[in-house]
């Protein structure tokens, strides 16, 4: 089975496997059944890989760009100041606070209201 972006494009599901009792063995992963025995986990795995995302990529963007959806990338907006040192920055941390405000009011979701840099949004897979 091949599932399809709504481009209509298709991509290759994650592949699964039933990896049985072998690496439960090998790496001792063990719990205790219903008698109070010890017993080795039967694994599975599934492979979450590079086409997996570029599938979230396919069926989340348009011609305006990327929106993932909030279990993905659930802060929408992240406002960071640029400040200068040595300088008086108070009209800059103004505009923020009433960007801020706006972009709350109009329901938007935010990691905090400034960060301190560009990769620390990033992290929090934020859009910069």
């Amino acid at each position: 089975m091949q599932p399809s972006v709504p481009s209509l494009r298709t991509f290759q599901r994650r592949p699964s496997h039933d990896l049985g009792q072998n690496f439960a063995k090998a790496f001792d992963t063990t719990f205790t059944d219903s008698e109070n025995k010890l017993v080795h986990v039967w694994q599975t795995s599934w492979g979450v890989s590079t086409r997996l995302i570029g599938a979230v990529i396919m069926g989340h963007h348009d011609e305006v760009g990327l929106i993932l959806p909030p279990k993905i990338a659930p802060y929408q907006v992240v406002i960071i100041p640029i400040l200068k040192k040595n300088l008086d920055n108070t009209k800059v941390l103004n505009q923020a606070k009433l960007f801020h405000k706006e972009l709350t009011d109009l329901g938007q979701n935010f990691a905090k209201a400034f960060d301190t840099t560009f990769t620390d949004s990033e992290n929090k897979l934020v859009h910069v």
